[in-house]
């Protein structure tokens, strides 16, 4: 978690330069009005394409996207292993009653239900360690502000004065960002659906 100790001081330090105090923005209330622009005949700054930050932001959404299937995988995994060791310990019992002296039989069956436990505690590490992973990265894009911030910098309205190869990689980037908070919101529902179930 140091990157993100890191990406808190930096805000911390960014809001302080501006002079907002207490490292928090002031969110405005629904009915602030939409403050009057401010006109100067200087020269807009050379406009930052992002390329870094939208690039990462779309390598955070795939690497989401890519646990989330293999979360589905694993789990699948999991049901297909939980149906094995019934299936395993339906034999066991067979075995039991029809040969109750056999015990290389018996102690063939244990072994394979050993391998099965051995399988599933560690398919459930694995889920276990990819829920940290994507959950840490929900937390990143669900910092407060960040989306705002993120659609101010890269959201194609937001810069009328670009040219339209800029405005083709702020579509794009834009659309990265609404993929990774549809797949965060899409997360959320099914969180609360197995919640009340």
């Amino acid at each position: 978690m140091e990157w993100l100790e890191r990406y808190k001081r930096g805000r911390r330090a960014a809001l302080a330069e501006y002079g907002i105090g207490g490292g928090e923005p002031r969110q405005p209330w629904p009915d602030d009005p939409l403050p009057e622009p401010e006109w100067n005949d200087e020269p807009a700054p050379p406009m930052h394409d992002g390329a870094g930050s939208a690039a990462r932001i779309a390598e955070l959404v795939a690497q989401l996207a890519g646990l989330q299937d293999e979360l589905r995988a694993a789990a699948a995994r999991v049901a297909e292993l939980e149906a094995q060791l019934a299936g395993l310990q339906g034999e066991l019992n067979a075995a039991r009653e029809a040969h109750e002296k056999d015990d290389l039989l018996v102690a063939e069956l244990r072994k394979m239900n050993e391998q099965y436990e051995a399988h599933t505690a560690e398919l459930e590490k694995l889920t276990a360690e990819m829920l940290a992973e994507r959950d840490q990265l929900i937390e990143v894009i669900k910092l407060p502000g960040l989306k705002r911030h993120l659609e101010n910098t890269y959201f194609p309205d937001k810069h009328p004065q670009a040219t339209e190869a800029a405005k083709r990689v702020f579509t794009e980037y834009a659309q990265n960002i609404n993929a990774a908070y549809d797949l965060i919101k899409k997360d959320d529902r099914a969180k609360k659906s197995d919640e009340a179930a």
